[in-house]
């Protein structure tokens, strides 16, 4: 689990082995970013950007803008709150891998600086899909 805040995206990567590289591939297997935690930034929009990002910087790649609505500050610790889940479109990741490891970054746009507050607790998983 990873946190964002305004100014300062999460980095998250992970290995994965043939298999589950093929898979993702093929779109039998997607990304969800799962937010656990979040707290609105004061005078934002609730959106954190998703950004495919591998060694090289000149391939890094926004993969997807989620949107947090109502913008409202939330915990998955508080009874009844469930975290949300987002599925990251189908994508070729293959220009997008460092050898075997996929890497993302998940953030607050550009425009909103450190002390407008806010943060994103914030993890990554794979769930299985039947291809189109």
């Amino acid at each position: 689990m990873r946190t964002a805040a305004p100014g300062k995206p999460a980095k998250w990567s992970a290995k994965y082995d043939k298999a589950t590289l093929d898979a993702l591939r093929r779109g039998e297997k997607r990304l969800v970013v799962i937010v656990e935690t979040y707290k609105s930034p004061r005078g934002g929009v609730g959106e954190l950007i998703v950004t495919l990002t591998p060694s090289d910087k000149s391939k890094h790649q926004e993969l997807s803008r989620i949107g947090i609505h109502p913008n409202m500050g939330f915990d998955m610790k508080n009874k009844g709150v469930a975290p949300k889940r987002f599925l990251m479109p189908r994508e070729d990741f293959a220009a997008f891998l460092d050898g075997d490891e996929l890497r993302l970054e998940i953030g607050f746009p550009a425009d909103l600086d450190a002390s407008s507050g806010g943060s994103a607790r914030i993890d990554v998983d794979l769930v299985d899909q039947k291809p189109k």
